[in-house]
């Protein structure tokens, strides 16, 4: 009779597999790297990265490819594994690296070069701009919000709080995860845990109250809705994306998969994306240009920091197959 691995076995294999994840992200952004137009590592959009002094700006690329996008990506999994166990973190971790190349894919000729030289390096790390260090922040805080589900500790969502607190300095928007993640805690009725998480955000809300009182530029809005704008940027989509009706169903699916895994993250996790579809993605007519032969990624550079529950959300479509719940470990609580 075969024995089981010993656990210390078990763990390196795990960290194996995480590092395989992690040289996996790197190698698509060794591809972009090569395959996106730049100067040096200057890549994105020029206007941005001109705020930027050349070592500043490549010393700022280093850091977010090298430490910051792994970090994204392992709180991702390790979310998960907490969760739903290692083999959907796995899952969740091949989501988070495959999405945008397949974003790329099926994207018509047109929208590919803007892809390319601008979203990829965004959203990759190469390009600079606050929306990517918001996104890893709100990455990161995931984990501990997942992590208070299951525990009494208070520095979990003290943890969440702070990192939260991170994202709200560097966007305002990032708000819209703040207002799931305490809904999240008020369903579970962990009301201590609801307190500290938003003591943890108070800096970064009173940063972000401040710079919307004296940034030149704060009177445009950040969040807003409406309804003609965003139907407008729904067509926009539907002509250059291969199906929007996909787009629209696979989070919707993952909405309801991850209600049936725990009904307060995936509320909350809901609210946190689809807020940020609603009342982020009608600021601008995102998708126009002079040339329509060459539209524009705005729209998908403003759901950035959405990127982590959207990616939640695909992870969590295996949760409705019948009786894979009775095949996992119990949900936190």
């Amino acid at each position: 009779m075969t024995r089981p691995p010993s656990s210390a076995v078990l763990e390196r294999r795990w960290l194996f597999v995480l590092g395989a994840l992690v040289v996996v992200q790197w190698a698509v952004v060794a591809w972009v790297a090569s395959s996106a137009q730049h100067a040096g590592l200057h890549y994105g959009d020029p206007a941005v990265a001109g705020r930027f002094h050349g070592a500043a700006r490549d010393g700022l690329v280093v850091v977010q490819v090298i430490v910051l996008l792994p970090l994204a990506l392992l709180a991702i999994v390790g979310a998960m594994e907490r969760l739903a166990g290692r083999a959907l973190a796995v899952f969740a971790g091949a989501v988070w690296i495959l999405v945008p190349l397949l974003g790329y894919h099926y994207f018509d000729f047109r929208m590919k070069p803007a892809m390319l030289d601008r979203f990829l390096p965004e959203v990759l790390g190469l390009a600079q701009s606050t929306a990517f260090p918001a996104m890893v922040a709100l990455a990161v805080a995931v984990y501990p919000l997942v992590r208070t589900l299951g525990s009494r500790d208070r520095r979990w969502p003290a943890a969440a709080g702070l990192a939260a607190s991170v994202a709200l300095v560097l966007s305002p928007t990032t708000v819209l995860f703040l207002a799931g993640a305490l809904v999240t805690l008020a369903i579970r009725r962990s009301w201590v845990a609801l307190g500290v998480l938003a003591a943890g955000a108070v800096p970064g809300l009173l940063a972000a109250a401040l710079w919307h009182v004296h940034d030149p530029h704060a009177g445009a809005p950040i969040l807003h809705w409406d309804y003609a704008q965003f139907h407008a940027n729904l067509m926009g989509f539907r002509e250059y994306f291969w199906s929007l009706r996909v787009v629209e169903w696979l989070p919707i699916a993952g909405t309801i998969g991850l209600l049936r895994r725990s009904i307060a993250l995936g509320v909350g996790v809901a609210l946190w994306f689809w807020l940020t579809v609603l009342l982020r993605g009608t600021v601008v007519d995102t998708f126009s240009t002079a040339d329509p032969l060459h539209p524009s990624t705005a729209f998908l550079g403003m759901m950035l920091t959405a990127y982590p529950a959207f990616v939640l959300l695909l992870a969590a479509l295996p949760f409705l197959v019948p009786r894979l719940q009775t095949r996992l470990a119990p949900a936190p609580s």
